[in-house]
């Protein structure tokens, strides 16, 4: 029977089991260019999710096709905003949550809030999760 990633296998830091692809991403913030980030399952669609800061959220690149969507965290008070490339508010995320919705071009994505761990898998850095 085929592995099917999940939130919970995230949340328990078993993400190097769950991200198993690797796909070129642009250069931010110091990162290099190849990473491997949370792949979550949610309505049977699996996404990938790669992290900029990872406690900053400046920019996450996510993509579940083959041209990257980038979507901008900007904090506002205790609530977090994502807006995609143009600025345009793509989702609420609650304060506190755990995980949050994101509706972008070409992918419907879940990314982990710094409200809780952040654990990513930046395998070209340490090979394991952080």
């Amino acid at each position: 029977m085929k592995h099917l990633p999940s939130a919970r296998d995230a949340r328990r830091g078993n993400i190097l089991d769950i991200a198993g692809t690797r796909a070129n991403a642009r250069v931010l913030c110091g990162i290099p260019q190849s990473i491997t980030g949370v792949i979550d399952s949610l309505g049977g669609t699996n996404t990938r999710v790669y992290a900029g800061h990872r406690l900053g959220y400046e920019c996450v690149i996510v993509t579940q096709a083959t041209q990257p969507t980038h979507v901008r965290h900007v904090a506002l008070g205790v609530t977090r905003y994502a807006k995609d490339a143009y600025s345009y508010v793509a989702a609420d995320i609650e304060p506190g949550s755990e995980w949050c919705t994101i509706a972008c071009t070409g992918a419907m994505i879940c990314v982990m809030t710094p409200y809780m761990r952040l654990r990513y898998a930046i395998d070209t850095l340490h090979g394991r999760p952080i």
